[in-house]
């Protein structure tokens, strides 16, 4: 077995590659040949390396640019969005409120009456047609339309129809100077009084006083159909203050804006990343062009549609931003690339530090192996000793379990016999109880009898009396038919009977009193026996229990005797695995000291491998050092 390389070996490989710089007389233009060709190929691969790395460069920049691109794009669609979800939702909920609204405004006026016109009004120095319902003239009338302001915000209006066209005679709508727009028309050119004039109700955004207000025009008729006005409740959409707050941050890279305009192209709501001027010139341009997309002053602007409300959404992303953002990414990484580079560079210079470290580790291997093989013989040896001694205490540990299990066998017999006997005595216990039990019962019985016996001799004294009673009342009965002669000679003969029948009764009833007395009398002496023999049986169930309980106590300490044999036979019966577990495990100790053997001549094989590479690395360094 070889624990390492031969001194003469190492030598004799060092003198080897020592000599391959050649001598002094060797010629030195090869050398010199070869290095050059490994300057020459060194510049071409750093050209290599450099242009790739333009290569990727610009690859990256486009790259980079494409999704700072995309990113912009569904930057200004997300914001595009968010406006969208909001005038969508604000449409909806406005038209919820306007058809609650007109319906409060109609179900608060509606109970003062039928609608008519009751001659001419005036308003503003003009004259209109009277509107009424019932009595209650509702020109300059704002109490109601006030009222449905109260309970559900917006606006309410009354319209009378004067000719072609229709006057508001009752409106809470405020012009610019804070007074009610009382005596105004309805805009002739708009869609809401052409709805109304076909009789249909009009539901939508329009401009009132040159503010876009979300409205419902239903027409006012009378009981023949005729339309006399126009009932009115809207809501203005200047109010968006939600819409207003997040729109006023949105902000699509640096210097991107999103503005929502009405239908007159007035700017409702705009971000406010740019000055107000600008955007507004910008947001012209967009709205003034034909095409949907169109680039203008470095903007990159998009126009959209809220067609419900006739409302125009602009977003405009800032070409010059998609640059920046992007250079910024690129000095990101590459200042990353100069980090992986700097800690590429650590790596390799602590791998060459290694390497010695490596060389320096391998004696101590070789010296590790060598005390690696002694190691191993030993513990083959103490691994077989301690085989043979397992073995025998395999042995004496059968013999020993083999004795107790004799042991458990005739204790388990005691405690079977004493469980039958406790059996037995329990099964004796529960018949004294039994006949005790019946011993009561009949105590009870008879104590039932001598109550009812009781109860009849107090029946019969009752007959008794009554019977006594009865004898007195005939007799009284016979002195006073004597007293009537003739004619109470029948009730003579009637009451004796009954004496003589009061007589029999009393007889009997004492006779049946001496007998219950007797009876009574014979069920106190039966109860008294009873008595002492319940009392017998209860000393004899005591007795029972007792007897009962010692023999349980017998048992159960005879159980727990076997039980504490089994369990000392059990671990014996535990050592003996465990001695032969023991005994295998010496075995496969001294199997594993062979392989652990085996396995150090295989470390001081690779060791000694491992020196010889090394070695030559070691030699092969200066040829590559000077190239």
């Amino acid at each position: 077995m070889s624990y390492g390389a031969k001194p003469s070996d190492l030598q004799q490989g060092n003198r080897t590659v020592s000599k391959s710089p050649g001598g002094s007389g060797a010629p030195r233009l090869p050398e010199v040949t070869s290095r050059s060709s490994g300057r020459l190929k060194k510049i071409l691969g750093y050209g290599m390396i450099c242009s790739l790395l333009s290569l990727l460069s610009v690859l990256a920049f486009l790259t980079v640019r494409t999704e700072v691109n995309r990113y912009a794009d569904m930057a200004e669609h997300s914001a595009v969005s968010l406006v969208n979800g909001h005038l969508s939702l604000a449409d909806a909920l406005y038209e919820k409120l306007t058809t609650a609204s007109i319906q409060v405004l109609k179900s608060t006026i509606s109970p003062l009456g039928p609608v008519q016109i009751k001659g001419t009004a005036n308003i503003g120095g003009k004259a209109v047609p009277g509107l009424s319902f019932g009595e209650t003239s509702m020109v300059n009338n704002f109490e109601w339309v006030d009222k449905v302001a109260r309970l559900m915000g917006g606006t309410a209006t009354l319209f009378v129809r004067d000719g072609n066209d229709f006057v508001r005679v009752t409106t809470n709508v405020k012009k610019s100077d804070g007074t009610r727009a009382i005596g105004t028309l309805l805009d002739p050119s708009g869609p809401a009084i052409a709805a109304v004039r076909q009789g249909k109700t009009f539901k939508g955004v329009v401009e009132i006083l040159q503010k876009p207000y979300w409205t419902i025009y239903e027409p006012l008729t009378n009981a023949g159909g005729e339309v006399l006005g126009i009932w009115y409740a809207g809501y203005p959409i200047d109010s968006l203050d939600a819409l207003r707050a997040e729109l006023k941050h949105v902000q699509i890279l640096e210097h991107g804006f999103t503005a929502v305009l009405d239908a007159s192209g007035r700017v409702m709501f705009q971000s406010e990343e740019m000055a107000a001027a600008q955007n507004a010139r910008l947001i012209a341009d967009a709205v003034a062009s034909a095409e949907p997309e169109a680039e203008i002053g470095g903007y990159r602007v998009h126009r959209q549609f809220f067609p419900a409300w006739k409302f125009v959404l602009v977003s405009a992303i800032y070409l010059p931003d998609l640059n920046v953002e992007t250079l910024q990414l690129i000095w990101k990484f590459l200042g990353l690339m100069v980090v992986i580079s700097v800690l590429t560079l650590y790596v390799f210079h602590r791998f060459y530090d290694t390497r010695q470290a490596i060389t320096d580790v391998m004696g101590d291997l070789v010296r590790t192996g060598q005390r690696l093989g002694v190691t191993s013989s030993q513990l083959a040896r103490s691994s077989q000793t301690l085989s043979a001694g397992a073995s025998e205490q395999s042995d004496s540990v059968e013999r020993t379990s083999a004795s107790l299990e004799e042991i458990s066998t005739m204790i388990r017999l005691t405690a079977d016999n004493a469980q039958k006997a406790k059996v037995l005595a329990g099964e004796t216990r529960l018949v004294v109880e039994s006949g005790s039990q019946a011993m009561a019962e009949m105590t009870a019985a008879i104590d039932q009898i001598e109550n009812a016996s009781g109860m009849v001799a107090k029946i019969a004294k009752t007959i008794d009396e009554i019977a006594f009673q009865t004898n007195i009342l005939a007799l009284n009965a016979a002195v006073e038919a004597a007293r009537a002669g003739d004619i109470g000679a029948g009730f003579g003969v009637v009451a004796s009977e009954v004496r003589s029948l009061a007589q029999r009764s009393a007889s009997a009833a004492r006779e049946t009193a001496e007998k219950i007395e007797a009876a009574i009398a014979s069920s106190r002496l039966g109860a008294q026996a009873t008595a002492n023999m319940q009392a017998s049986l209860l000393l004899i169930t005591t007795k029972a229990v007792a007897t009962d309980t010692l023999i349980g106590d017998i048992a159960v300490a005879a159980r727990e005797q076997s039980l504490g044999v089994e369990q000392s036979h059990v671990a014996l019966r535990q050592m003996d695995r465990v001695s032969q577990d023991n005994a295998t495990n010496a075995e496969l100790g001294a199997s594993a000291a062979g392989e652990i053997d085996t396995h150090a001549e295989l470390l001081n094989a690779l060791v000694d491998k491992l020196q010889r590479l090394v070695a030559s690395d070691q030699a092969k360094r200066p040829l590559s050092s000077g190239a």
